[in-house]
């Protein structure tokens, strides 16, 4: 992958196949005979994971990556294979750090059932991934709509930060809660071939943002959103949340 390319956070972290997205029953590798992936993490992440990445000039591509054990072996890029690898850490429930073959650090940010991703990299890719799934589907303003819990993380890729989180969306508006602080979005309107809105947003603690993302999975059940307060554009100063519909 390119300077552009991949995250999820998460992990971050902060990182579902009904309408059209549909999963290939194929989840690769083995698990440890414990519900749990190789290489010592407590989820088990093997398998193939496709979704959508954007990057820090907002252009948005598909993405592939395979997962084995605590190894990221194969990453693809807009149907390209990148050559970049990725080795992964489990920071905490759901929270990983993946420290790619390129320098970069990356976050992978799970759902409870291991099948959804939020991913963030420290050049500000962000992004969605489903296990399983092997196509997007056309997306419309309010496949977003419904009710939400996830997690909320910060983090320099030194150490991270999260809180539960519990939101809803009613297109154009979402909002979530965590850490005892609100956040409200205004949503864009949906590109229909990525499953991406653009936001705005301000919160309770009285800050505000003009560059936030909002990104689907393929079965439009999991989403990731990455807000960052204006005028920083320091990754830590960027909220990345995972949601998973209720």
């Amino acid at each position: 992958m390119s300077v552009r390319q991949w995250w999820l956070v998460t992990a971050i972290l902060m990182l579902t196949v009904a309408c059209g997205g549909g999963g290939d029953g194929d989840n690769g590798g083995d698990d440890d005979g414990n519900g749990n992936g190789g290489g010592g993490l407590s989820q088990n992440l093997d398998g193939h994971w496709y979704g959508v990445v954007q990057d820090d000039n907002f252009i948005l591509m598909t993405l592939r990556l395979t997962v084995s054990g605590n190894s990221i072996p194969q990453i693809e890029e807009g149907g390209a294979i990148s050559g970049v690898t990725g080795v992964i850490t489990e920071e905490a429930n759901q929270v990983y750090s993946v420290a790619l073959s390129d320098g970069r650090d990356a976050g992978f940010v799970t759902d409870t059932s291991a099948t959804h991703a939020m991913f963030v990299d420290d050049e500000f890719n962000v992004g969605v991934v489903e296990k399983g799934a092997t196509v997007l589907p056309v997306y419309s303003n309010t496949d977003i709509d419904g009710n939400y819990v996830g997690i909320e993380v910060q983090t320099d890729f030194t150490g991270f930060s999260q809180n539960a989180l519990s939101g809803s969306c009613a297109h154009p508006a979402c909002a979530a809660t965590a850490a005892g602080i609100t956040t409200d979005f205004v949503l864009s309107n949906v590109d229909p071939a990525f499953g991406r809105w653009l936001a705005t947003f301000t919160d309770s603690a009285m800050q505000m943002g003009m560059n936030a993302t909002v990104l689907l999975s393929a079965d439009k059940t999991f989403a990731a959103s990455a807000a960052c307060i204006n005028p920083t554009f320091s990754i830590a100063d960027c909220k990345l949340r995972s949601w998973e519909r209720q």
